[in-house]
């Protein structure tokens, strides 16, 4: 364990042989990521936010100065007012301070474990990341006790937008763009995506320009000028994947879940899009976040009847104080052979030990990972 002062915040560093971690104390944010960083060209594909270093007005979302890379939500969103709490955007855990319990490495096995009191509602979160030699997985847990009562939850995986990404979901049963994007312009940010419909597939989603009536999602970045969010909802099963393709550099990023526990993906597409502070037109990045949500309207829109749960899928959980409640959650990178193209499937191997990504080419690259940890978490060896 490492510990030093990067992009403008405290922070916690573990490492494996393959793989080089960096969180903040302040949110918990999982950024930078150097997958091979030993060789002379390491995949880094998270986001941080390029004013980290600039003083931002008192009243903007301690967050926004944070953000970066992963980070867990909860509660996932940005309205909190539904049960009168004061709870910050994206919820304490994405802006208040870890408390560092823990970081080791034994066997080829490197654990950081922080925790948090949450205040606004009263709860206790632990965040466990393990690293293991021969991997480039990270393997996240969030152990939620108590913080009883109904609130959305989820991770808000964030990549770097600079570079052309190819990107791809586990089948899903639909999708559905942002109601609340009605206008083509609002509070500073411009939307070309028509908000509250539905799609099938996300290289077909409807816009709101007459000549150009659908927009290709599985391209980013794509649409200058604009801020879309749309969600996805997977196909009922256990296993769910997400992956975005960088050709031009030579990597896979992928996020592998439960799909019981995360039900669906709130793709962020930040294309320059935003004009207020601290965007100022000035941001490039793709949120790919595994969520039990509906889109990032937080308790207000997720804690109460929508079209989504009247639909059976669930956007908010209801904890109780006397439950323990792990979120489970794997990320990672690996590199791709050229001609390598968008992720079509996935195959997790019989024995849970390994995960098969196929392209649409045809090509496939085959990723050592612990899939068990989805369902019974890091189980210790005897």
């Amino acid at each position: 364990m490492k510990e030093l002062r990067l992009f403008g915040r405290d922070c916690i560093q573990i490492e494996s042989d393959l793989v080089r971690l960096t969180v903040t104390r302040e949110g918990g944010h999982m950024a930078p990521v150097e997958f091979y960083y030993t060789g002379a060209s390491p995949v880094t594909p998270y986001y941080v936010c390029p004013w980290y270093d600039e003083d931002l007005p008192d009243e903007l979302p301690k967050l926004l100065s944070i953000l970066r890379g992963d980070f867990f939500c909860l509660p996932f969103g940005a309205e909190h007012s539904l049960f009168s709490e004061d709870i910050p955007v994206h919820g304490e855990t994405a802006s208040q301070l870890w408390e560092l319990k823990g970081a080791e490495k034994h066997g080829g096995t490197a654990v950081l474990t922080m925790e948090m009191e949450t205040k606004s509602r009263k709860g206790h979160v632990k965040k466990q990341i393990t690293l293991q030699d021969g991997e480039t997985n990270i393997y996240l847990e969030h152990t939620v006790t108590g913080f009883a009562g109904l609130a959305p939850y989820g991770h808000h995986a964030t990549l770097d937008g600079s570079r052309n990404l190819l990107i791809s979901t586990s089948p899903v049963q639909f999708g559905l763009t942002d109601p609340g994007a009605n206008r083509p312009y609002s509070g500073g940010e411009y939307y070309a995506l028509l908000g509250g419909e539905y799609f099938s597939s996300l290289q077909e989603v409807p816009t709101r320009w007459k000549d150009a009536p659908a927009a290709d999602c599985s391209r980013f970045p794509g649409r200058k000028g604009f801020v879309d969010i749309i969600q996805v909802y997977q196909q009922p099963g256990a296993f769910g994947w997400n992956a975005a393709v960088c050709r031009e550099e030579g990597f896979l990023w992928y996020a592998l879940k439960d799909v019981r526990v995360l039900p669906s993906t709130v793709l962020w597409m930040e294309n320059f899009g935003r004009h207020q502070a601290p965007w100022n037109g000035r941001n490039c990045c793709i949120g790919i976040e595994d969520v039990c949500s509906y889109l990032a309207s937080g308790m207000n829109g997720s804690c109460v009847d929508n079209e989504i749960s009247e639909a059976g899928i669930a956007t908010c959980r209801e904890f109780r104080e006397d439950e323990t409640f792990p979120v489970r959650y794997i990320q990672g990178a690996v590199r791709i052979p050229e001609g390598f193209d968008r992720v079509k499937t996935v195959h997790a191997a019989e024995d849970q030990k390994s995960a098969e990504f196929i392209s649409e080419s045809g090509m496939s690259v085959k990723v050592p990972v612990n899939l068990e940890f989805l369902t019974q978490g890091m189980q210790k060896k005897p």
